[in-house]
């Protein structure tokens, strides 16, 4: 394949770039890019596995809600490090690489625990979604 094309690159909690790039007939290009995190509005994190704040009829499993204010007054500057405010909960680093983590509840793997975002799961792995950043307005 030949041409110019638009490249666009994003992950949630991150700034997405747009690359234009020129291809010519059998060449291979290669483009390094570096995301830039940006904060995301966001009022608590909820950890579901726990005997929680809110009411269980409305959850299908005990959940948590740890407030905005709390985790800032705490100096928690991410989704991943507010969570650790409960106890039994431990924030593991994943990947050296990209700062991946996952959250584990009482010594379980974090493949057993999920983390929503305004009732969205925020996914593990690479993309180190757990350290998506709170709003600071």
């Amino acid at each position: 394949m030949s041409g110019e094309f638009w490249v666009i690159y994003q992950f949630m909690g991150f700034k997405s770039e747009t690359l234009n790039v020129l291809v010519r007939h059998g060449e291979r290009v290669i483009r390094d890019v570096k995301l830039t995190e940006v904060a995301l509005k966001m009022p608590a994190v909820e950890t579901p596995g726990k005997r929680g704040v809110i009411h269980e009829s409305k959850s299908p499993a005990p959940t948590v809600v740890i407030p905005k204010e709390i985790a800032e007054q705490a100096g928690k500057a991410t989704i991943g490090e507010a969570a650790t405010l409960e106890t039994g909960v431990q924030l593991q680093r994943k990947c050296s690489a990209c700062e991946a983590s996952e959250i584990s509840i009482q010594g379980l793997p974090g493949r057993y625990s999920l983390v929503l975002m305004e009732g969205m799961p925020l996914f593990r792995g690479c993309g180190g979604a757990l350290y998506t950043r709170y709003d600071s307005r």
